[in-house]
């Protein structure tokens, strides 16, 4: 006899149910988006809050893009080159400006190398559409070969390469 009124409290008990459990997605939606606003906003508010390799680049992409790599009224030869984070820390402008000039001839470099970066095709084009402080000679460089991997586990070569951690 009271078939009817379980099955009206049983069909109001799993509208509950379904209520709920898309009030708590809500509220979960709502708190992932306070979130990622309060992330945001403190990432625009603070840009130097970041990897020191991505203020590096921001900092290089707008010295290249302001035409300030190259001193004004200079003859010298200007050269550029491009590369990776081996580039950015091996190549430095005043010792090849340095050792140019030992040898006679007039130069004035600049790196523009990237940090955690190997594809730099995209500030080369613009570089080239800013006529206004071309190089004479431009540099390329590609990065070595991955070596091949490595068969089995090796004690004294645990990871023959950081890349591995990097991916």
């Amino acid at each position: 006899m009271n078939q009817p009124e379980t099955s009206a409290v049983a069909a109001e008990a799993s509208g509950n149910e379904g209520r709920k459990a898309a009030w708590l997605v809500a509220r979960g939606l709502a708190g992932f988006t306070v979130l990622w606003l309060i992330f945001y906003g403190t990432y625009r508010t603070f840009p130097y809050l970041t990897s020191g390799a991505e203020v590096l680049y921001q900092s290089k992409l707008r010295q290249e893009m302001s035409g300030n790599m190259f001193p004004a009224n200079t003859r010298a030869r200007r050269v550029v080159i491009f590369g990776d984070s081996k580039i950015m820390a091996g190549f430095i402008p005043s010792v090849f400006d340095s050792l140019a000039a030992a040898d006679g001839l007039s130069a004035s470099s600049y790196n523009s190398g990237y940090p955690a970066r190997s594809e730099f095709v995209p500030q080369l084009k613009k570089k080239a559409e800013n006529k206004s402080d071309l190089p004479d000679i431009l540099l390329l460089t590609k990065p070595w070969r991955p070596t091949p991997k490595q068969k089995g586990f090796d004690v004294f070569h645990p990871l023959p390469s950081d890349h591995e951690i990097a991916d």
